[in-house]
C-alpha cells in the first residue's frame, strides 16, 4: 500500500507479481490474487499515468481498505491454521 499498485508492478518482475498474487490466495484474498494476476494486462494497471494511478490505486482500495485489514487476515489464517506457519 505504501507506494501505491502502479510501484508494486513497475517493480516486480512477472514471476514475483505471481507469487505477490499466490500470497493473497493463501489468506483467502482470491479477489485480490486476480486483481494483481490480471495487472499486466490490463490497461489501467499497467500503464502509469497521472489519469491511471488514482483508479489503480482505488480498485485495489476497495479490495483492501488499510494495512490492519492484511493484518487481521493474517491473525485470522493463524489462528484457524497455525501448522501452515514455521515455529518462532
Amino acid at each position: 500500500m505504501n507506494g501505491g499498485v502502479h510501484h508494486a508492478i513497475e517493480c516486480l518482475e512477472s514471476e514475483r507479481l505471481i507469487a505477490a498474487a499466490e500470497g493473497f490466495a493463501f489468506f483467502g484474498l482470491d479477489d485480490v490474487a486476480a486483481f494483481l494476476r490480471g495487472a499486466q494486462d490490463d490497461p489501467v494497471l499497467s500503464d502509469w499515468t497521472d489519469d491511471t494511478e488514482p483508479i489503480a490505486n482505488e480498485r485495489y482500495c476497495e479490495l483492501v481498505p488499510d494495512d490492519s485489514y492484511l493484518a487481521d487476515r493474517f491473525a485470522e489464517r493463524y489462528r484457524e491454521k497455525p501448522e501452515q506457519f514455521s515455529p518462532l
